[in-house]
């Protein structure tokens, strides 16, 4: 199923990565004041804000993104190799993080927000379709959804993530074991996949309440919870 295209996605794209930030800063806000009314204690305090600031990367990296899509590059041959790595690009004008890329300066997650304790890599793919993002397209990259996934964050991290998002509780937990897919990072030796994995309703695999979500935290089949945010919808 396919739905009516947008005339201006660079806009659109803009404005959907401003409205997400903009509810974060204001979900920042209600949870910190609720923090300091009912006293809880330091480390809850830290989980509240590195759940609301878990977005500014992935926002800066579709910032780039967009950069270079306009600049000329399709999206299927970006690449994310992080600084170490840099010698694996296809080119240097390719990769993301390069400086003669996209320019963004690669940074890890804080060691706070993860449930091992120690800082860890985004990993970014076209592996997945968030239902009702962009366009629907089934068996087909034509649909797919760039987007950044963080796994293995604290619990308590993906509950208050998911309640910026307006995502209702229990937490989502896929039926099946989506690792396979999320782990796959798009750097120099990605290949584009031809079918997908929806996270929604059509998806049949326990992510409902992730239709239409651009961000938000699942679990992944009774085992670790996993971040992501669309960086480009299709």
């Amino acid at each position: 199923m396919e739905s009516r295209r947008d005339n201006h996605p660079e806009s659109g794209n803009i404005l959907f990565l401003i409205l997400i930030a903009v509810a974060l800063f204001a979900a920042l806000t209600y949870a910190t004041t609720w923090t300091g009314r009912n006293g809880n204690d330091t480390n809850d305090t830290v989980d509240t804000v590195d759940a609301s600031e878990i977005n500014q990367f992935p926002t800066g990296v579709h910032f780039a993104v967009m950069r270079m899509k306009v600049g000329g590059l399709d999206e299927t041959r970006m690449e994310f190799n992080a600084p170490e790595d840099f010698d694996d690009l296809s080119s240097p004008e390719v990769g993301v993080f390069h400086p003669d890329g996209g320019g963004v300066t690669y940074v890890t997650a804080p060691a706070s927000l993860m449930a091992d304790g120690t800082q860890s890599n985004w990993i970014f793919n076209g592996e997945f379709e968030v239902e009702d993002i962009g366009i629907n397209v089934l068996n087909s990259f034509d649909g797919n959804d760039m987007i950044a996934f963080l796994p293995n964050i604290k619990r308590s991290a993906c509950t208050r993530i998911n309640s910026f998002a307006e995502i209702a509780e229990p937490i989502p937990n896929s039926t099946s074991d989506l690792s396979g897919s999320y782990t796959i990072n798009m750097d120099n030796t990605y290949s584009v996949p031809v079918t997908e994995v929806i996270l929604g309703p059509a998806g049949s695999n326990g992510t409902d309440g992730l239709l239409a979500k651009p961000f938000g935290c699942f679990q992944n089949n009774s085992l670790e919870y996993v971040y992501y945010q669309v960086i480009k919808n299709r």
